[in-house]
Parts: structure tokens; C-alpha cells; sequence
């Protein structure tokens, strides 16, 4: 059962990583540092785009079935304003070091602030479909930003330290560490 959940967790996460891989990417190929950032956080715009168009589609094949299934929050909802922010953050320092430092105490934050966020009655005046973002609601929402957005800020952590690497004896000393990383937090974990 470990294993059978971690899809969604490791989809989120290498989307973080994604994020900054194309980012730096593009800062190498153009120069251009802001956008280069603003092309990640416009994907993540894309990508809730996208998780919409799913819906629609789901929608008129199923006949109509339910106006209120277009409005559901699944994995893309999440994915894709959590790529935006990540990108958004990225963009605000330029020292690789600060940026993964950044992703990191977004990533805790997110996860830290899940138990308020989901008991507050702050949240209470927000019409459903703003709400099921952020809180849970049967039936409507499989996945919430809080803390499913918190594997693609970790993720970007992992990108920063990945995109850092620039030649393979590096490199292979990075994927090294973050495997031996991986195995270290899932033994702690279980």
C-alpha cells in the first residue's frame, strides 16, 4: 500500500521539478531570467486550463450528466496553480541557493498550515468551488492546494538542486545523493 500511493505525490513533485528544469533551460538558452519564469508560471496556467477543458470533456461525453462535475477539483486544479506559484517564487531571487531555500520553507509552510486552513471559519464565505480548493468536500474534490501543493514546491527543491549540476561527475553525485535521500525519508517515513 506505500507504493500503490505515491502516485499523485510523485506526479506533483516532478512537476515541481519540471518547473524549475524548463525555467533554467530557458534562462540558458535566452539570457532572459524574468522570462524565463514567467513562461513556467504561464504552463501552470496552461495546465489549470487544461484540467477545465478534461472536465468539459468528461462532461459531454457523459451527456450532461452533472453541470456541477465541471466545477470538481482533481490533481490538474492543483497542479497547475501550484506550478504558477512556483514559478512566481522562482523568479523572485536569482541566487539558485535563496530560490531552493525559498521552495523549501514555501513547501513546509503549505504543509504546516493544512490543519488551520481545513478547521478555520474563515474560509466559510467563499463560494464552494473557490472553497473545495482549499478544503476538502466529498464527491467534489479529490485533491486541495493544501498540502498537495506542497510535493511541487519540494519538487522545485529537487530542480534547483538538480538544474545545479552542469557536468555528468556532478550529476551522478546528485542523483546519488537525492536516491539515497529518497530511500533515507521513506524508511523514516514508514
Amino acid at each position: 500500500m506505500v507504493i500503490g500511493g505515491m502516485g499523485a505525490p510523485l506526479f506533483l513533485f516532478l512537476a515541481g521539478v519540471a518547473v524549475v528544469l524548463s525555467a533554467e533551460s530557458r534562462l540558458r538558452k535566452t539570457g532572459d531570467f524574468t522570462g524565463a519564469w514567467r513562461g513556467a508560471r504561464n504552463r501552470g496556467w496552461e495546465v489549470l486550463g487544461l484540467a477545465f477543458l478534461f472536465r468539459l470533456q468528461s462532461y459531454i461525453l457523459s451527456g450532461g450528466y452533472s453541470a456541477a462535475s465541471l466545477l470538481k477539483v482533481d490533481i490538474l486544479n492543483v497542479m497547475g496553480p501550484a506550478m504558477a506559484l512556483t514559478a512566481i517564487a522562482g523568479r523572485m531571487t536569482k541566487r539558485r541557493e535563496s530560490r531552493a531555500v525559498m521552495f523549501a520553507a514555501l513547501a513546509v509552510a503549505v504543509a504546516m498550515l493544512t490543519p488551520p486552513v481545513r478547521t478555520t471559519s474563515l474560509l466559510n464565505w467563499l463560494p464552494d468551488p473557490i472553497e473545495w480548493y482549499f478544503r476538502p468536500s466529498p464527491g467534489r474534490t479529490n485533491f486541495t492546494l493544501f498540502p498537495w501543493a506542497g510535493f511541487v514546491l519540494a519538487g522545485a527543491v529537487a530542480g534547483v538542486i538538480i538544474a545545479g549540476a552542469r557536468d555528468a561527475k556532478r550529476a551522478f553525485r546528485v542523483q546519488l545523493g537525492l536516491a539515497a535521500g529518497a530511500v533515507i525519508l521513506a524508511f523514516l517515513a514508514y
